[in-house]
């Protein structure tokens, strides 16, 4: 396993502090180097606001673009 798929693997517990100390500095350091996974750090970090941001009413909408493209795809 690559060091960016770790990342990617570890990234919920690394933001949350749970890591342990050793995987979690490996991790930070990583960030560090490479720019594709601080990418993903900071749009993961992006989601939850997004998240607040959708209505119910935007929900369904969401959902029914979702079904329409599953449809096309098939």
């Amino acid at each position: 396993m690559t060091t960016c798929e770790r990342v990617v693997r570890d990234l919920t517990e690394l933001e949350e502090g749970a890591l342990p100390l050793a995987e979690a500095i490996r991790a930070r350091l990583h960030l560090l180097h490479c720019p594709q996974c601080r990418r993903l750090v900071q749009e993961c970090r992006r989601l939850p606001a997004i998240m607040g941001r959708i209505s119910t009413g935007e929900d369904e909408a969401l959902l029914a673009v979702a079904r329409e493209a599953l449809r096309s795809a098939q």
